[in-house]
């Protein structure tokens, strides 16, 4: 996972520099340190200091060596300038969610719960900070507030962080659903007929039934018979068809009484089918 920045102030501060990026400018604008330096207490230094994380989570973009208010930023700012934290709480989430660090430390905690250093050292770990420094072990800590503060983690009676239940309900909907879509994906393949490439190189449908085995002979009622005629690939539909009228017009005749060989040793009533496909 690459290197991802973290805050280096405290939950207040960060967010009273949300509320200054949108008292300085409006969406999709750049905007200047000391714009929002003037809007707020905190100075440029503290300030500047925020922007990679900010631009991190979706609240600004980077360009170059500049940085532009997006709509989440102003939006985030907006409520939190008029005091609805609520609301700024549930937008900032939204980024959070998103976010490959959220996703990593959900994973690390699990179900289980841990106390707020354990928390720090996973969210150390993952973003590959160093904690020992104290402005980087501020903004960790303040990264743990700001996950209490979007619902993401809940601190209990003991002074422990574990997992938002709703967030929890949220992954296990978002797990199943992505289990459902793969089970019916694999459940049309497998009912799918079987195919083969065709000429142009597209797959081609081809439906395979059943096959009756062929027999030798038939099993017919009394008084009656079969004749079995095997006939190669080359025959000509003409002939195919002078040869069944010759066998149909051979079975509606009378059997001749016995004849006299002739010369050449056979029968004068003696007739081959191959006779009949001269006719």
């Amino acid at each position: 996972m690459p290197n991802h920045p973290v805050p280096k102030a405290s939950l207040d501060t960060l967010q009273e520099i949300i509320e200054g990026y949108y008292e300085a400018a409006d969406t999709d604008e750049l905007v200047e340190d000391e714009d929002v330096e003037e809007e707020i207490e905190s100075s440029s230094d503290v300030i500047r200091r925020q922007k990679k994380f900010f631009a991190d989570v979706g609240l600004l973009s980077k360009e170059g060596h500049d940085y532009r208010l997006l709509q989440a930023g102003n939006n985030i700012g907006r409520a939190l300038a008029f005091d609805r934290e609520g609301e700024a709480a549930e937008g900032l989430r939204d980024l959070l969610d998103e976010w490959e660090v959220t996703e990593e430390l959900i994973n690390d905690i699990g179900s289980g719960e841990l106390v707020k250093d354990e928390v720090i050292d996973s969210l150390a770990f993952i973003t590959e900070t160093d904690p020992s420094t104290p402005r980087k072990k501020t903004g960790l800590a303040a990264l743990v507030d700001l996950f209490v503060w979007t619902g993401i983690l809940i601190e209990t009676e003991g002074g422990n962080y574990r997992i938002a239940d709703t967030q929890r309900q949220s992954d296990s909907v978002e797990t199943k659903q992505t289990e459902e879509i793969a089970d019916e994906k694999e459940e049309r393949q497998d009912q799918s007929p079987e195919s083969e490439p065709s000429v142009d190189g597209q797959e081609e449908e081809v439906r395979v039934y059943p096959q009756e085995e062929p027999s030798a002979s038939k099993i017919l009622k009394e008084g009656q018979f079969s004749i079995n005629l095997d006939l190669s690939g080359d025959e000509g539909p003409e002939n195919v068809k002078k040869l069944i009228i010759a066998v149909r017009e051979g079975l509606e005749a009378e059997v001749p009484e016995p004849q006299t060989p002739s010369e050449n040793g056979e029968s004068e009533g003696h007739r081959t089918l191959t006779s009949y496909e001269d006719r």
